[in-house]
């Protein structure tokens, strides 16, 4: 997913261009609430430099949280995908324990 998030803020006679990215972010609400934080770090009177910095230090603390979260994902699909092939006995004998015939 290549989606941004992105805003113009204008120091002065200049307009900045920033966005945060939906894949670095690990969702569409992260995202947009790293670009609000960005946003309000340019008020602050920070510079492109620094927001940049700042925005990366933010990438750093959701990637941790969407790794583990990506992780527990992948193993309960996992755990899904195990547990639909195992079906119960009754499923595939009948009551005298004879194959059924499908």
């Amino acid at each position: 997913n290549h989606a941004v998030i992105y805003f113009m803020f204008k120091s002065g006679s200049d307009k900045i261009r920033f966005q945060t990215t939906v894949n670095k972010s690990g969702s569409r609400e992260a995202a947009e609430w790293i670009a609000r934080a960005c946003w309000m770090k340019f008020e602050a009177g920070c510079n492109k430099d620094g927001v940049s910095i700042f925005r990366q230090q933010c990438y750093d603390r959701v990637a941790k949280k969407v790794d583990s979260a990506k992780l527990a994902v992948a193993a309960i699909e996992q755990e899904g995908q195990q547990e639909s092939k195992k079906r119960p006995l009754e499923e595939e004998h009948g009551d005298d324990g004879k194959c059924v015939d499908h």
